[in-house]
């Protein structure tokens, strides 16, 4: 981080952001550069006083920009250097504006990229964990391995005639759970009604188990993080990265072809039974 020596004022602003804590310091625009010959000159006309303003209401914009762009901290002066240049009536910049853009672009995507692999690297153990789970579970009385990383339970073989392919929509109501059976979603607390659901847009867990099951079954889907929800990094999920999953399912309906029309649905579809 680089500050002129002799500046007045730093601010120390705390952006969250969803990888983590940025502490980013940004320096006042109220002088024009570092040198202590500068002094600050007093609003005399209403240009002063509009100037002022705009240059204050850009550099509160700073923080936001950095934060949304992931940018930790700048060089001061280099940072007031591109703007002079910018506004230089002779034209000349170092870099043109071709070469800024790329060079920041690579720049941000270097930081994102390194901030992804520090978070997810967090949640490592969760893949060791959830690997231990699966093979003391395959060998409970029935849990069926279809192939490694996956398993499931049927409570309930169903009643209906239909099996759902990746052509069609689902009905179902579903529960995420951890390995310690902690329920980490719930769709019953959103709406009593289950959700609709195309297959072609299911997690890999649901594609390759759900076909295998009958209108009405109830089971439970053992999960590795590579037919759930992978190694995605967010703060904003419950769900962890690299994270076996349990998802108990009930299948209400099953719709064949993808369809959406709801009014249609007793002709192409088991109905629940009353």
């Amino acid at each position: 981080m680089y500050v002129c020596k002799g500046f007045k004022t730093l601010y120390i602003i705390e952006l969250y952001t969803m990888r983590n804590v940025l502490i980013v310091f940004v320096v006042s625009l109220l002088f024009a550069s570092c040198s202590n010959a500068d002094k600050y000159k007093k609003l005399e006309t209403s240009l002063d006083s509009t100037s002022y303003s705009l240059g204050l209401l850009f550099a509160s914009k700073i923080p936001q920009n950095l934060e949304q762009n992931n940018i930790d901290s700048i060089s001061f002066q280099h940072f007031i250097q591109g703007i002079r240049d910018y506004f230089d009536s002779t034209g000349t910049t170092v870099l043109t504006q071709e070469e800024s853009q790329k060079l920041v672009q690579r720049y941000i995507e270097q930081i994102m990229s390194s901030s992804n692999k520090a978070y997810a690297s967090q949640f490592l153990k969760n893949e060791t964990e959830g690997n231990i789970y699966l093979d003391n579970n395959k060998k409970n009385q029935g849990v069926i391995e279809l192939q490694k990383g996956l398993q499931y339970q049927v409570y309930y073989a169903g009643w209906g005639q239909l099996q759902p392919d990746v052509r069609d929509t689902i009905l179902v109501h579903f529960k995420i759970l951890n390995t310690s059976q902690k329920v980490l979603f719930d769709s019953r607390s959103k709406s009593s009604e289950p959700i609709k659901l195309p297959m072609d847009s299911a997690i890999t867990a649901f594609k390759r188990v759900l076909p295998l099951v009958y209108t009405g079954a109830k089971l439970r889907i053992f999960s590795s993080h590579e037919f759930a929800y992978g190694t995605q990094v967010t703060k904003k999920d419950v769900i962890e990265p690299y994270q076996t999953l349990l998802f108990d399912i009930e299948l209400v309906k099953t719709l064949k072809g993808n369809y959406t029309d709801t009014s249609r649905d007793s002709l192409y579809a088991d109905t629940v039974k009353k």
